[in-house]
């Protein structure tokens, strides 16, 4: 199995605080400020504490906040507002520390086959629909990384036997960045910055064994789509059959992650409309009902 990873478009980003258009807004969508703090995961609560006496000021229209005692709709009152946001923002820095690169998987497509001996699943690609070639994946940075769109490929087929669970998977590199956040000049506290790393086109294996635990996760909710009873056959044959699935839809995985002890997690969208090919190798005496997931493409039996 053959997977290619091309990246299409980067979407960089900024910290807030500096966007002038950001700092304008604020003034008249205070709570657009107690979102950026939390958005960065911080829980100072002194920073939590400023951060609402500045939202509450804001709102009432705080004449110790709007010089002059400026009133609604009197344009100097947002001026003032907006001033006074550019200024207590003028003392947030952001300082990156340290920074490493690591490989996230970004589920794709799962498939199993019966848990019995003999049986056997056979998954592969044939013509896309409307010419839409693979996955096309956006993973949204976190901490104000950059975000990604890409297209994913894959070539070949791969098999699930006796009740193997296998699991389709695009391996994307990623960047993280261990930023601290100080306001005037006082240390408040980390958080991550997280981006992919993909620059160019590469190819990339992306296959593996999943876990019990893991399986029953993705497969927590589907519905049946196809049903074969050989519950009336007797003769100790297998039987083959080839099918052709029509994947198609959208979806979203929130993937947690981990760096220099802080936590955060990035959101991979994807929509992916293809054909797949496949052949299911099965046992006599049973009736075997397919399932299709609904948080992600695949195919599979229950346990």
């Amino acid at each position: 199995m053959k997977i290619q990873i091309k990246p299409e478009i980067m979407v960089e980003k900024d910290y807030p605080w500096t966007v002038e258009s950001w700092i304008n807004s604020a003034a008249y969508s205070p709570g657009m400020i107690n979102s950026m703090i939390h958005n960065l995961g911080l829980r100072d609560r002194e920073i939590t504490h400023d951060v609402h006496e500045s939202i509450l000021r804001i709102a009432s229209h705080d004449p110790g906040f709007a010089p002059d005692n400026h009133a609604e709709p009197d344009p100097r009152t947002y001026w003032s507002i907006g001033e006074t946001i550019r200024n207590w923002f003028t003392g947030i820095k952001v300082v990156e520390e340290d920074s490493t690169q690591f490989t996230q998987q970004i589920p794709l497509f799962a498939l199993n086959s019966p848990a019995l001996r003999g049986a056997k699943t056979t998954y592969g690609e044939s013509e896309s629909h409307e010419n839409n070639l693979g996955w096309k994946i956006e993973v949204l940075g976190t901490g104000f990384g950059a975000d990604l769109t890409l297209t994913v490929t894959h070539e070949g087929e791969f098999t699930s036997s006796a009740g193997d669970r296998k699991l389709i998977f695009a391996p994307l590199k990623v960047r993280a960045v261990k930023a601290a956040l100080y306001k005037r000049g006082v240390f408040q506290g980390n958080f991550l910055r997280a981006e992919l790393a993909e620059t160019e086109i590469r190819e990339a294996h992306g296959i593996r064994s999943v876990s019990t635990a893991e399986w029953q996760e993705l497969t927590s909710s589907g519905q049946v789509i196809d049903s074969f009873d050989l519950s009336g056959d007797t003769s100790g044959d297998v039987a083959k059959y080839k099918r052709k699935y029509a994947m198609k839809g959208s979806f979203e995985s929130k993937l947690g992650l981990k760096v220099f002890d802080l936590e955060t997690s990035i959101v991979a969208k994807y929509v992916t409309e293809r054909a797949a090919e496949v052949v299911f190798e099965l046992l006599p005496g049973r009736v075997y009902k397919l399932w299709q997931p609904s948080s992600m493409p695949g195919l599979y039996f229950p346990s």
